[in-house]
């Protein structure tokens, strides 16, 4: 600009290009550029609540889209509900339990009523598997005042042991407890600053009452008290611990009495609890969650690095006298023994003592209402819905139902080769049990086998320890010996199996893809005449 274009501009009553003949503009970018920040401040903590609480909500929905279905409990509980009968109508079972056996009435309750409101079989099963997932999910959404640090763990279990994580899509009722387990242990502080605070007071109760009544396994309560009274020893606040343990006693009493048959639901759950901790190593030993805890090793290494990490940062003892991290330490110690202890209550305790720990880490350096903060939520939210779809697609797309479609066809191109009324279906494991179960709900026969070998009359529980044991022939040898006119066995073997040759005393009938039904020789027809 030469001197005299900069006289001009400079005079007091010629505008600068510049500056004042585009200040106008400026000014309305710069209000509409703060306007959209302010609503942003504003609506970012809900906008994060609703985007975490749509994907919790949009991965287990998407998951039975696929058709997922697995081969375990929520089969067998889904065909009891359909068929409106009782246990011991369905399997065989020992004298000690009573042949009306309840084993989580609340959850019966539940998929009959949800069954009788119209769901059918398989809407049943997915509301099953879907519920209950997004139940485990929930609590850190609702109870934690950054969510997406909830979301980030789930991502991070995702990727290091998808086969842990899978489990919260078994459709299984001690996934309740984990809700339940998970919601406590997020309340804990408040609770113990305040423990006679009517709304958690409430709270705390209702979840006692209704897992007692729902799953019904009120022994295993004594694990997370015990990890309460070590909380309270360490921190000497014993008052939370005394009040939450009344929750606990009422929870339980109250759970009894909605069972509709208190003294019978407690007996059960004291015996079964016995069967289930002091069986012998042989009966264990076929039931997988029996068993001691192997592998996990990335998991480990990730929680013992995070906790090594914490500590380092900020060595504050009270951080680790919460009960949630005493569970978890507690639940994987007991898991050498039954690793039931880390998949209930171990587990469910460390993502929340680390989604607690990482909230902590963020609140200081990320505002509540920081742009920065929607765009973590967003992308914890995505890597954890995309890492669980995505590469596991072929997973989800797996079911034991659709692969075992023949054997329902049975019923209609060869009745003949189902059991017959008051027959029994000889199975030497449970997964045919929970098959055989869904696909024929109302079948008038039982199993010798049914959702737990425990169950089991003393004479075939020893039957079903030697199959499973040394797989031999001679093995079922007491079972053919057995077989009536009206009853099964029922073999999941390969179709190129000789199973002819090794019981040649049976007929046999192969249904695809690796189904083998047994029965007694019919007599031979008389010759016409």
């Amino acid at each position: 600009m030469d001197n005299l274009t900069r006289a001009r501009y400079s005079h007091p009553h010629v505008p600068s290009p510049n500056t004042q003949s585009l200040s106008p503009l400026n000014t309305s970018a710069t209000a509409l550029a703060s306007a959209i920040t302010r609503v942003l401040a504003r609506w970012t903590p809900l906008v994060i609540v609703v985007v975490s609480l749509l994907t919790i909500l949009f991965v287990p929905l998407a998951i039975v889209s696929h058709g997922f279905t697995p081969e375990d409990d929520v089969l067998s509980d889904t065909a009891l509900a359909v068929s409106g009968r009782q246990w011991g109508d369905v399997m065989l079972i020992r004298p000690e339990f009573s042949q009306q056996l309840r084993t989580h009435a609340g959850w019966d309750w539940i998929l009959r009523t949800a069954h009788h409101a119209g769901l059918s079989q398989d809407q049943l099963l997915a509301f099953a598997i879907a519920g209950l997932a997004f139940l485990v999910f929930l609590p850190g959404v609702l109870f934690l005042k950054r969510p997406e640090c909830w979301l980030m763990l789930m991502g991070i279990l995702v990727v290091i042991e998808f086969g842990v994580f899978s489990r919260f899509l078994y459709g299984r009722p001690y996934l309740f407890d984990v809700f339940c387990t998970s919601t406590w242990l997020l309340l804990w502080r408040r609770f113990e600053r305040n423990p006679l605070h009517p709304g958690l007071l409430a709270t705390f109760i209702i979840l006692m009452i209704l897992r007692v009544w729902i799953r019904s396994t009120l022994v295993m309560l004594g694990i997370p008290l015990a990890a309460i009274y070590a909380s309270a020893w360490i921190t000497g606040r014993w008052r939370p611990a005394l009040v939450f343990t009344a929750c606990v006693v009422v929870g339980i009493l109250g759970g009894a009495l909605l069972s509709g048959n208190p003294v019978d639901y407690l007996a059960y759950n004291i015996r079964h609890f016995y069967w289930t901790l002091f069986r012998p190593a042989e009966m264990k030993s076929l039931v997988t969650e029996l068993l001691p805890l192997t592998g996990n090793v990335s998991l480990f290494l990730f929680a013992a690095g995070y906790v090594l990490v914490s500590l380092a940062r900020a060595p504050d003892p009270d951080r680790y006298a919460h009960p949630a991290f005493i569970l978890a330490c507690l639940g994987w110690m007991l898991s050498f023994t039954i690793v039931r202890f880390w998949f209930e209550f171990g587990l469910p305790a460390f993502l929340v003592w680390a989604a607690l720990d990482l909230q902590g880490v963020l609140e200081p350096r990320m505002r509540h209402d920081s742009p920065a903060r929607l765009l973590l939520a967003c992308f914890a939210a995505g890597t954890f819905a995309l890492a669980l779809l995505v590469p596991h697609r072929e997973d989800w797309a797996r079911s034991p139902i659709d692969r075992a479609s023949a054997v329902r066809s049975l019923g209609t191109f060869a009745p003949d080769w189902l059991p017959g009324n008051g027959g029994i279906v000889y199975n030497p494991t449970m997964k045919i049990f929970f098959t055989f179960f869904y696909l024929y709900p109302n079948g008038p026969w039982k199993y010798a086998a049914g959702m737990e070998p425990g169950f089991m009359p003393p004479e075939d529980l020893r039957v079903y320890e030697a199959i499973n044991r040394t797989g031999d022939a001679d093995a079922y040898r007491p079972w053919a010996a057995k077989l009536r006119p009206i009853d099964r066995l029922v073999l999941k073997l390969p179709a190129e199996h000789p199973v002819r040759a090794i019981f040649p005393t049976l007929e046999w009938i192969c249904v695809p893809p690796d189904y083998w039904f047994g029965r007694v020789p019919r007599p031979a027809a008389p010759a016409a005449p």
